[in-house]
């Protein structure tokens, strides 16, 4: 039981690397403009 909980907090901990991986991104699309936003989505 003590793993399960353990897993769920890394999920969680993942996620919010995540969320702030994506927030980077989407900054960085911002800054760099569409050319690159397309070699970003592949």
């Amino acid at each position: 039981m003590k793993n399960k909980k353990k897993n769920k907090e890394m999920a969680i901990v993942c996620e919010r690397e995540s969320d702030r991986i994506e927030m980077r991104t989407e900054a960085y699309v911002k800054t760099i403009g569409p050319k690159e936003e397309r070699l970003l989505d592949r």
